[in-house]
């Protein structure tokens, strides 16, 4: 799931390091997994499964502001959006912990869409300066790709849109955490 939406909220699960019970871990395992992301599904929540993102109207829009690169709107017109987003911390480009499982989950899903070219897009909040978050976009679509580079995947660009294309306030935390991402498209 891409986050995006309003009422998207993570849930944690969290396992002591000396818990005694054996059957934690297998648990965690098991909602994080193929089949368990099954069961989310059934019971109506948003699962983790990659997919492709339909198609948004509201994308056609960005056609039409100078603000956004050319390269992200020849994107929205050729690609397809996945639905995944890697998240980040202010001002850093390493992937969180989610980021680390979801590469797992991109991974396998790429390996059965290997004809088509594998496009990142790195975004930040506005928090800072602007040609700093520039920088820090590409720098996020970098290190997604050299993480799936390293399990093999070729990536065919990167592309740095930096605080162009927000998807949620900048005036809370928890929207300029939406807005820290790297987005997956493929055509």
């Amino acid at each position: 799931a891409t986050e995006d939406y309003s009422l998207a909220r993570r849930l944690f699960l969290y396992v002591r390091a000396n818990s005694e019970n054996p059957y934690m871990r297998d648990f965690i395992e098991f909602a994080l997994s193929f089949k368990g992301q099954e069961v989310v599904a059934q019971t109506g929540f948003v699962d983790m499964t990659i997919r492709f993102f339909p198609s948004n109207p509201e994308l056609k829009s960005v056609l039409r502001d100078p603000n956004v690169r050319k390269q992200y709107a020849n994107l929205i017109q050729e690609g397809k959006r996945l639905s995944t987003n890697f998240r980040f911390h202010p001002a850093d480009a390493r992937l969180d912990n989610r980021g680390v499982k979801d590469l797992e989950r991109l991974v396998e899903f790429l390996k059965n869409n290997l004809d088509k070219k594998i496009v990142l897009v790195g975004f930040t909040d506005s928090a800072g300066d602007y040609e700093f978050n520039q920088k820090l976009a590409l720098e996020r679509a970098k290190s997604v790709g050299k993480e799936l580079s390293a399990r093999g995947l070729v990536v065919a660009e990167v592309i740095g849109v930096g605080q162009e294309r927000n998807i949620a306030s900048n005036e809370t935390e928890s929207g300029r955490a939406k807005n820290r991402r790297v987005e997956v498209w493929i055509y």
